[in-house]
């Protein structure tokens, strides 16, 4: 596993040196003490991250916002943009309920003599 050394040197400047060994570190570290006065260093070990790029759309339609997704559509969180996703998470203000007119009463015709 690789390891990095970062150091300040006396003039305030930041240094960096990449080893392939803790004891390449360590060994660094020292020469930087003795040979050129740097106090302060640390030692990070690092090991890679794996990734890999993945493709996405977006459909921008000018001014107007983008249609919202058919409800019984699967939208997976990790297809979403980041300002999707919060979207998504905001809470939904409550339906409101439509007001229904009154039934009218119906006239009846008079009754015949």
């Amino acid at each position: 596993m690789s390891h990095m050394v970062i150091f300040h040197t006396r003039d305030g400047q930041t240094g960096y040196e990449e080893v392939d060994e803790l004891h390449d570190a360590v060994q660094l570290v020292e020469s930087l003490r003795n040979r050129r006065g740097v106090e302060q260093a640390r030692i990070f070990e690092m090991e890679e991250v794996p990734f890999d790029f993945r493709p996405y759309f977006r459909v921008e339609l000018g001014d107007e916002p983008a249609p919202a997704p058919d409800p019984g559509e699967v939208i997976r969180v990790e297809d979403l943009t980041w300002s999707e996703h919060a979207a998504s998470q905001a809470p939904q203000p409550a339906p409101q309920a439509v007001p229904q007119p009154a039934p009218q009463a119906v006239p009846q015709p008079a009754p015949q003599p």
